[in-house]
């Protein structure tokens, strides 16, 4: 299969399908956050594997970079957010690695095609199109969330270590939701305990 059309299936597809659910489907009192955190995640699992299974039949094998001293970084950042933003840093920490999962997986399928700065293109404007989902700080988020899907994908490049990427993902992702910059219909305040 040609990887545009896989980039389109595995990628493009689940994207833009759960971007339309999240923002056409009705919204719910007090139970929606969870509903779209569902549906993206969702999607997001559906992309990686996709792309997982892409990058199978082709014949290649995926570079997970996994060490104990990787996987204990990973660990340590899931408590560094649970610090910075309660148990939804716990939660966060978990995304991280679901949406590093999806994005590092088709970017290994693409890099194998295409030049860096193509598959930058390809990956980063449905990734940041994909956090559009509120107005407030657009261009901050914008700014942020594509500066962050490049050094993903460089980072990728330079270590193949997805759990270092993650982590950090995690870290600096749970002190944007302190600062209200990414997704701040959550009103976040942390309870003091």
């Amino acid at each position: 299969m040609p990887i545009l059309l896989t980039w389109t299936i595995a990628y493009v597809i689940p994207a833009l399908t759960a971007d339309a659910l999240v923002k056409l489907l009705p919204k719910q009192r007090g139970t929606f956050h969870i509903r779209n955190a569902a549906i993206m995640h969702g999607a997001l699992v559906l992309s990686g594997l996709g792309s997982q299974y892409a990058i199978y039949y082709s014949g290649h094998a995926f570079p997970w970079g996994s060490s104990l001293t990787s996987i204990g970084l990973y660990v340590a950042a899931i408590g560094c957010a649970y610090t910075v933003i309660g148990k939804l840093g716990v939660w966060y920490g978990l995304s991280s690695l679901v949406q590093e999962f999806a994005l590092l997986s088709i970017a290994f399928l693409l890099l194998s095609a295409y030049s860096f700065f193509t598959t930058l293109l390809l990956i980063v404007s449905i990734f940041t199109f994909s956090h559009l989902l509120h107005a407030k700080h657009w261009l901050i988020r914008v700014t942020v969330i594509s500066l962050w899907g490049v050094t993903s994908i460089t980072l990728f490049l330079l270590s193949h270590n997805i759990w270092v990427i993650a982590s950090l993902h995690a870290v600096l992702g749970a002190l944007f939701i302190k600062k209200e910059i990414l997704y701040p219909s959550i009103h976040f305040r942390k309870k003091k305990t």
